[in-house]
């Protein structure tokens, strides 16, 4: 009788992971991950000057759709029309319990939407650089995006 059951359970395992899909062993594991052209900075109080950085972060699986995943989160500011070693503006790093707390969904869009105070040194007359990478908890797998930023 055991022998049977076992023999029963095994063969649905193996049917459960030949199967496409979320069942699948990547069914739900990221592709990509995507800077949406709402990131960039921000005039929190209109009196002129973009005291915030918000930066909006989706990612992808492999039909291109968000999905929520756990993870960590590193946004970096580059300036590289600085000198190479102080092109590096700000980074931080937002781990899995912070980032959780970030996805906000709209009527207009799905994302993560970090928000940074604006860094000291940003310079005012040319692009920079944001870049994201996103650290998937699942599989420990690294993505990136970067997308520039131009001056008010």
């Amino acid at each position: 009788m055991l022998e049977q059951d076992n023999a029963i359970l095994s063969r649905q395992l193996q049917d459960l992971a030949s199967r496409k899909g979320p069942i699948a062993e990547d069914g739900l594991r990221i592709s990509r991950i995507r800077l949406t052209p709402y990131t960039g900075l921000y005039d929190k109080d209109h009196d002129g000057v973009a005291e915030q950085l918000i930066v909006y972060v989706q990612p992808l699986d492999q039909e291109a759709d968000v999905v929520k995943a756990p993870g960590t989160m590193v946004i970096q500011v580059w300036d590289l029309a600085a000198d190479p070693q102080e092109a590096l503006i700000a980074t931080w790093t937002v781990g899995p319990q912070e980032l959780r707390n970030m996805w906000s969904a709209t009527l207009l869009t799905i994302n993560y939407r970090l928000v940074f105070e604006r860094p000291a040194r940003l310079p005012t007359d040319r692009p920079i650089t944001i870049r994201a990478e996103f650290i998937d908890a699942m599989t420990g797998k690294a993505y990136t995006d970067q997308r520039l930023i131009q001056p008010h």
